[in-house]
């Protein structure tokens, strides 16, 4: 966090971060959102599964909401700030807490309430968004014809040395190799 520090004691136009280090950042004072006028959430489906939730609401709540005592029948579209920034969603799935997040499945998504409890014992707001415009692609997920891949099923091989194989043979070709990984150890795992 020390490293992250340095970097965030200037002015940014971009900001990549995890939103548990993002509040992390907002609590200490080393990142403003003040000026925000972009605010992208990839893989909305995953951040909500794995229970993100409630560092999102930290983090755009205050973005998007006036901060005064709200009407019960207010709607979020009605308290959105007018400096508020533009929220972009990803999700490659249209998960049912994505769309109770955004309100339904239609067109154009209504959001309900501002403020709902999580469940009985909880006192911070569930995360609901202003009306939001959603766009599907029904091309997603499909294979680029020209893209040449491989698909290796490693089973309970060692996956490092069989990934230091593909990538050692493909360096000897002129073809590039992607590696996606799904934790940060793996990350760290497959640099190293």
């Amino acid at each position: 966090i020390g490293k992250q520090r340095k970097y965030l004691d200037r002015n940014l136009d971009v900001l990549i971060a995890t939103p548990g280090r993002l509040n992390q950042h907002v609590a200490d004072h080393t990142v403003y959102l003040s000026k925000v006028e972009y605010v992208i959430v990839d893989e909305m489906d995953t951040m909500i599964e794995q229970g993100f939730g409630n560092d999102l609401t930290r983090i755009l709540y205050p973005l998007l909401y006036h901060q005064q005592s709200v009407s019960p029948t207010a709607t979020t579209t009605d308290l959105v700030v007018e400096s508020a920034p533009s929220v972009w969603l990803t999700s490659a799935t249209m998960t049912q807490a994505v769309q109770k997040m955004i309100g339904d499945t239609s067109e154009f998504a209504n959001a309900r309430k501002h403020f709902t409890k999580n469940d009985s014992n909880s006192t911070s707001p569930k995360l609901v968004l202003p009306t939001m415009q959603v766009f599907r692609a029904p091309g997603l997920h499909k294979v680029v014809p020209t893209l040449n891949q491989v698909f290796v099923d490693v089973g309970n091989a060692d996956k490092i040395s069989l990934l230091l194989d593909i990538v050692g043979s493909s360096k000897r070709s002129t073809s590039k190799t992607m590696i996606f990984c799904n934790t940060a150890n793996s990350c760290r795992a497959v640099e190293y």
